[in-house]
């Protein structure tokens, strides 16, 4: 028999029928009921005057299944936290999901559902049970609720929870830029690569790259979080870069650092004349050598730097280009 609390051995019932006034004709009966076993049924009889007489007999569930959600031993789960992170279980603590009815085999189970969505069944156990990750994360930033049913057993009939909010702010991101190269040729293709992450998920969504303040081109974020920019069209000069990533509903926006990026003119082609002021001369007069360096496109030009001359294969000295060439 069940008392509401615990189950006792088989038992017989019986059922003894006395009157205050006229006494009945029935004779006692009795119904037997295992551990258990819920029994419904009636026993009949007639009294002196040949009325039928019932008793109906029957077993009402115990309405002590409290269920309840605990993190840390405080009711609900942990709130506000981030987009990425997993309900219920926020810096290593799990909820717990329990029930005031005492668990063990065949002692009904616990359903825990985030908003409408069942997340997972756990069993009915003593010590209550903890959910995995599963379902728990990737919910939208916003409002969400989580709550548990009990689905009832033979001694317990089902109940439900409180609803428990728990409020998903959007995951605050970080934004890094690189350049492929700098300085870079002018004409030569340079690869901005941008990096957006986060701490609990990866970002998704648009990039949008300047140069010099102005628009110049999207990028869209791979699966690891990255999103490039080539161009090639960068004139003679230094340049500033930057990379913004737009908030989403899960993703709060950022932007890169500013880098520069200089762009210098190729290498051009030399050409190198050299005069002599006595030709011929004689031993021992002082004879001045002169070398005019000039630049090909896209330079044109005298150039700075330096000359060496050779007698031969030997140094005979080394000059500073002038202003002319």
């Amino acid at each position: 028999m069940n008392d509401g609390t615990v189950n006792s051995a088989d038992a017989t019932v019986t059922v003894h029928v006395d009157s205050t006034n006229t006494a009945p004709v029935a004779t006692p009966q009795s119904i037997k009921a295992t551990l258990n076993t819920t029994y419904s049924g009636q026993l009949a009889g007639t009294d002196v005057n040949g009325d039928t007489l019932t008793f109906s007999t029957g077993s009402t569930l115990a309405a002590h299944g409290i269920v309840q959600i605990t993190t840390s031993g405080a009711p609900g789960v942990t709130t506000p936290i981030y987009y990425g992170q997993v309900i219920g279980d926020t810096n290593g603590v799990n909820a717990v999901v329990s029930t005031s009815a005492p668990g063990g085999p065949d002692n009904g189970n616990l359903l825990v559902y985030v908003d409408t969505t069942l997340a997972c069944t756990l069993p009915n156990t003593a010590s209550g049970g903890k959910c995995s990750d599963t379902l728990f994360t990737g919910q939208n930033a916003g409002a969400h609720t989580v709550y548990a049913t009990f689905t009832g057993d033979l001694d317990y009939a089902p109940s439900t929870s409180p609803k428990y909010d728990v409020q998903i702010l959007p995951d605050v991101t970080t934004t890094t830029l690189v350049s492929s190269g700098s300085p870079s040729i002018l004409g030569t293709p340079v690869t901005f690569t941008a990096t957006v992450a986060a701490p609990y998920a990866t970002p998704v969504g648009p990039v949008t790259f300047f140069v010099d303040g102005v628009s110049a081109g999207p990028g869209t974020l791979s699966a690891a979080g990255v999103a490039t920019f080539s161009i090639s069209t960068l004139t003679v000069g230094t340049h500033t870069i930057l990379a913004t990533y737009a908030a989403t509903l899960n993703f709060l926006g950022s932007s890169s650092s500013a880098i520069p990026q200089v762009v210098t003119y190729p290498p051009s082609p030399t050409t190198t004349t050299l005069t002599s002021n006595i030709n011929p001369s004689y031993y021992l007069q002082n004879v001045t050598f002169t070398a005019t360096v000039v630049a090909s496109a896209p330079l044109s030009g005298p150039l700075a730097g330096t000359v060496t001359f050779y007698d031969g294969t030997a140094s005979l000295g080394t000059s500073t280009i002038s202003t002319l060439g």
